[in-house]
């Protein structure tokens, strides 16, 4: 009596980790937003955050009409993880000339942004 050897599977590709400490793809995400708010096209802002609400887009269009050599300045403030989910409180600055009158002038922002974890990356999911 003969004995086949054996058969064991194949090894299944481990599932790419998800990096210790999410922080700073997060905080690349709400950069990637900063720069997509200061190209001043809705397009852009769209591509980072694909849940752009009508009315979000409208509000956009508006104040792009309004002012010209925009900068965003955005940065993570408090962070909460669960899971593949997050939520950032999200504070910074808009500096603009306002094209009524050309002064240069400063916003102050702060937001909440929900970002859910697709593969190794963070996506804005919500703004608000």
């Amino acid at each position: 009596m003969t004995v086949a050897p054996a058969v064991t599977a194949p090894a299944q590709p481990a599932a790419p980790a998800a990096p210790a400490d999410p922080r700073p793809e997060i905080e690349k995400t709400i950069s990637a937003y900063a720069k997509a708010i200061e190209s001043m096209d809705v397009g852009e802002i769209r591509r980072t955050y694909p849940g752009l609400t009508g009315q979000q887009s409208q509000g956009w269009d508006g104040f792009f009409r309004s002012v010209k050599n925009l900068k965003a300045q955005l940065a993570v403030e408090s962070l909460s993880i669960s899971g593949g989910n997050a939520e950032a409180h999200v504070a910074g600055t808009y500096e603009y000339d306002a094209r009524g009158n050309g002064n240069r002038e400063r916003t102050p922002v702060k937001f909440q942004a929900s970002l859910v974890r697709e593969g190794a990356v963070w996506r804005l999911n919500l703004v608000h």
